[in-house]
């Protein structure tokens, strides 16, 4: 008596749905994020094929569940976005970290450190802004195997005062 079955599109997804459709689930939920022009041929007639049996997408932003509606020829009206952002007049940087001195801007950057995020893109950014401005520091919360590569890219590059990993955190809010 499964009420909802969330899927994220990804090569598995043909066996979600069918356990998805074996569970007798009330309402089949798929996640759309970004990398859409990716999407093509076998991979998109698939997918298109599979939007049969979901009952609501959800998008991070209004072009992808556009592109979704568009290109996988999803009829259903439904659909909703969710962005992946937070308010940030939640954030109470104080609370954060007190032993880190933050910077008048501080740009927070949240997801999982492995490769596909391309953190080290960002890092090799962030240098840049850094060694032109002094009111900038950035924060990554999250954790994963790309974390000792990027602490090594910060510590080569003597970014420790501006640069924070803060690790995984339960309370991103």
């Amino acid at each position: 008596n499964i009420d909802v079955f969330h899927i994220y599109l990804g090569w598995t997804h043909i066996l979600e749905l069918i356990a998805s459709k074996i569970a007798n689930t009330k309402c089949t939920i798929t996640t759309r994020r970004g990398r859409v022009n990716e999407l093509f041929g076998s991979r998109l007639i698939l997918r298109q094929i599979s939007n049969i049996f979901v009952d609501e997408i959800v998008a991070n932003s209004k072009f992808i569940l556009s592109w979704a509606r568009r290109k996988e020829r999803w009829k259903k009206e439904l659909g909703v976005v969710i962005y992946n952002g937070v308010d940030e007049s939640v954030i109470d940087l104080i609370t954060v970290n007190p032993l880190h001195e933050f910077k008048e801007k501080t740009i927070v950057y949240v997801a999982s450190l492995t490769d596909v995020k391309r953190h080290i893109d960002l890092l090799h950014a962030a240098k840049i802004v850094v060694d032109q401005r002094d009111d900038v520091s950035f924060l990554f919360v999250g954790d994963g195997y790309n974390r000792n590569n990027l602490e090594k890219y910060i510590e080569m590059n003597e970014l420790n005062e501006r640069i924070h990993l803060l690790g995984h955190r339960v309370d991103v809010r």
